[in-house]
This record gives C-alpha cells, structure tokens and sequence, in this order.
C-alpha cells in the first residue's frame, strides 16, 4: 500500500496556500504524524483496500485539524494521494467532492462514510 508520509502532506499543504490563499503554519506536527499513523497502525491489523485507506487519512487529517488553515484541501489531496499512488483515479466533479469534504468535516461519523460514498466513483487507471 502507497500512502503519503507527514512530509508530503505538508508540502502539498503549503503548495496549496500558496496557489489559493490561507494562513499558513502547522499548530501541532505530532496530530499530522498521528493522522499518518493512524493508517499505517490500522493497516498492522487490519485488512484493508486503497479505498478505505484513502478514507481513514483523509478522515484523520479532516479530524486531528494539524493545520492553521487548509485542513480540508489538505485532506483531499491526501484522499487522491492514496488512491492515485495505487493505481486508482477518482471520478467526481469538483462541487460534489466539495460537498463530501464538508460534510465529512462537520460530520461525528467515522471514515467508513467516506469510503462508502468513494467507492462509486473511483476506478481502475
């Protein structure tokens, strides 16, 4: 399984800010390595598909909220990371991801809703 480390993620966080605006800096690097390691810790244990990966670390970064700004865009490039990193493409126009991402943002529900609504609109490259 092909996930992005911390080190990624805030690359393309910054590179994010820079393109379209926000505050930068990271309020706590400790809850972006464990949004990582989140992943990493349930893949030890669990049996699991890109999809529900790409789910879990894109819930992980929406929820440990690391950033002063663009958690959410952050969590969506990590979602296309994963997938994309293994040979996966998401198929969705950009209002309904939108929408995704800030339901799950606001939403008590655990990575499983993500999941379900990805695998719908996700295939093969």
């Amino acid at each position: 399984m092909i996930l992005p480390d911390a080190a990624t993620l805030r690359i393309f966080h910054d590179a994010q800010l820079k393109r379209f605006g926000g505050a930068p800096g990271l309020r706590d690097p400790g809850l972006l390595e464990a949004a990582v390691g989140r992943v990493h810790s349930a893949l030890a244990y669990v049996e699991m598909d890109a999809v529900e990966a790409a789910a879990m670390l894109c819930h992980a970064v929406l929820k440990n909220h690391a950033f002063v700004d663009g958690n959410k865009r952050t969590a969506y490039g990590a979602l296309v990371m994963v997938l994309a990193g293994n040979g996966l493409r998401l198929k969705a126009g950009d209002m309904e991801i939108a929408d995704m991402i800030l339901t799950a943002a606001g939403s008590q529900d655990g990575h499983d809703v993500i999941a379900d609504w990805l695998r719908p609109r996700v295939d093969a490259r």
